[in-house]
């Protein structure tokens, strides 16, 4: 009755009617409420797109910072708990080492946790955070500076991550151009360079290294491919050339080019034949694509990257990448049971788009190389996405889902466009006629684009992530399947998804697109995660809108300015982690795991 009164006396709430003949008082614990959640005082502490905090599994001295966290037996009334639900139900995981700090709370997040509403009870009474309406605009916290908080409440969700010291690839000291894929079956691989010993090495977690190339001079850029559970291509810049002019041949014991490892290819030298019994520059396994004889040009190509159609004999090993001299991107594939001598003229290729020069010519001499001519497209262009003078630098490389047939995207930089070639059979050399070229999008993208991944997903549609002239990452996607490359895409607008990233990679699962980036180099918070999550509210309803989610990695390690990598598990729902992404500090190639909550997104 009358205007109610509070009064606070400890813990302890009493509820009266003032100004009244009749006062009830009622006695009960305050509830807590969590006002914040930091990670370990060492590092930052960057709250993701949707408000969610990223954590790190075994990390200490985690903090809570809120009201109403209690003072009594500290040990005996308190509990730290992620949930699965909202409400507190599902799977649960309690947090060890809590300490008060004052007005905070420490706590450890166990290694067994998983993606989870955070809560905090004080002698059993649960913090509200997580039950209360997101409703009211008092319960919101979007911060008008800060552009990523559009989503965010006064909801407590955590984001584990995993980064342990041994979360590395045995063997890849000091990494140059590390790779990384992974098999049917969840296993990671990497590929790299070493610099000190001259060689190339594949690295499967939790395994071992295998050297796969070695010659007198270092290496340059690997890209790997993994078919099946186990079967490991390696793309490489065999970078070398024999110290003499007449050492720019097609021999492999005297100038070097584009490698592709294969266990099935017949063993050459690499470096000098007549040293190879004291240096071991022979007993390698790996079939020639370009050559730099022709033009005489160490690191002639880069941006290099493959793929691979199955795990038998019978499939080709596509490849795709950039030519320095002419401006170009280039495709090409090899058996998987080629059988190239030592000796043999390299694998023909096919000139996409951009300046070409007498190697390119489909007129030139064909002896030059091991299998039939290589081309320059013409007269495959759709309107609006005719052959420009030079292409820019980065390429991405796709299979459709049931014939495996290549689609190549790249960057005309003559006509600021972005630009799809689709093939019309699974090898698509020899003939312009086996390929159809169109333009991704007419949005203007600026002087540069860089960073370009593509995949295409479970319903044959094609997924696109680049880094535009901006450093912003765009992403597009199909709204159509083009199995046989004679059915032409057509997109969605463009989606900026992040500000300020770089060295762009992308995978998907099922039809969920993973975007891994970094936006600050020697940082450690310059890893980032992008994901399209269903399960975002972004009206704040109570309804599943969907959005994108980016947040940074929480690492225990820095990241250099590297090419990203980023992987999911194709069983994510009874392993133990939702999607790994690949970095260096500099000493060894690491990877992060992010846990998730075992579903997807």
């Amino acid at each position: 009755k009358g205007k109610a009164g509070l009064s606070t006396n400890g813990n302890t709430v009493v509820y009266g009617t003032p100004n009244t003949s009749e006062t009830d008082t009622y006695q009960m614990d305050v509830v807590p409420y969590i006002k914040a959640i930091y990670r370990n005082g060492s590092y930052n502490t960057n709250r993701a797109k949707s408000g969610a905090i990223p954590m790190l599994r075994g990390q200490t001295d985690n903090c809570i910072e809120g009201f109403n966290l209690g003072d009594k037996d500290f040990a005996g009334s308190h509990s730290i708990v992620l949930t699965t639900n909202k409400d507190g139900t599902g799977t649960s995981y309690t947090m060890t080492n809590l300490t008060k700090w004052g007005t905070s709370t420490a706590f450890t997040m166990i290694d067994t946790a998983r993606d989870g509403y955070l809560s905090i009870t004080v002698n059993e009474i649960c913090s509200i955070n997580n039950i209360n309406s997101n409703t009211p605009e008092y319960n919101r916290e979007g911060n008008q500076y800060n552009a990523t908080s559009t989503y965010w409440t006064d909801d407590r969700y955590v984001r584990v991550w995993q980064n342990y010291d041994n979360d590395y690839f045995p063997g890849s000291d000091i990494p140059i151009y590390p790779s990384m894929a992974i098999g049917s079956n969840g296993d990671l691989y990497a590929s790299f360079s070493n610099y000190s010993s001259a060689s190339v090495y594949f690295s499967k977690r939790g395994g071992s290294r295998t050297k796969i190339f070695y010659t007198f001079d270092p290496c340059e850029e690997t890209d790997i491919c993994v078919s099946g559970k186990d079967t490991v291509n390696v793309l490489f810049s065999a970078n070398y050339h024999g110290g003499y002019d007449s050492s720019w041949t097609n021999e492999s014991d005297s100038a070097g080019g584009l490698y592709v490892y294969d266990k099935n290819a017949k063993r050459k030298n690499g470096g000098r034949g007549n040293n190879s019994s004291t240096n071991n520059s022979d007993n390698y396994y790996f079939n020639k694509f370009e050559l730099f004889y022709h033009d005489k040009m160490l690191q002639q190509f880069k941006n290099i990257r493959v793929k691979r159609s199955d795990t038998g004999t019978a499939g080709l090993i596509h490849v795709a990448y950039y030519d320095r001299i002419t401006s170009s991107i280039h495709y090409s594939n090899a058996p998987g049971n080629g059988n190239q001598s030592y000796n043999s003229h390299e694998y023909s290729w096919v000139n996409i788009d951009g300046g070409y020069d007498e190697d390119d010519n489909n007129t030139g001499d064909i002896s030059k190389y091991y299998d039939g001519k290589s081309i320059i497209l013409s007269d495959v262009y759709e309107s609006g996405a005719e052959r420009g003078s030079g292409t820019g630098e980065h390429v991405g490389l796709a299979l459709t889902k049931t014939k495996h047939y290549p689609v190549v995207v790249y960057y005309d930089a003559s006509k600021k466009m972005l630009k799809l070639a689709r093939a019309t059979q699974e090898n698509p050399k020899g003939d312009s006629k086996y390929w159809k070229v169109q333009k991704v999008t007419d949005q203007q993208l600026g002087v540069s684009v860089e960073s370009i991944a593509c995949e295409i997903d479970s319903d044959g549609k094609i997924h696109i992530a680049f880094q535009n002239g901006k450093n912003q990452l765009v992403y597009i996607k199909s709204t159509n399947a083009s199995a046989d490359g004679n059915t032409k895409y057509t997109f969605t607008e463009p989606v900026v998804v992040a500000e300020g990233a770089s060295w762009v990679d992308m995978t998907l699962f099922g039809t969920t697109p993973y975007i891994s980036y970094i936006s600050g180099a020697n940082s450690y918070d310059g890893m980032n995660l992008a994901f399209f999550d269903s399960n975002i509210d972004t009206n704040f309803d109570g309804a599943k809108d969907g959005a994108w989610e980016t947040m940074v990695a929480p690492l225990a390690y820095k990241v250099t300015s590297i090419r990203t990598c980023v992987e999911v598990h194709p069983d994510m729902t009874t392993k133990g982690w939702e999607a790994a992404v690949g970095f260096t500090p500099g000493d060894l190639y690491r990877y992060a795991l992010y846990i998730g909550s075992g579903a997807g997104h």
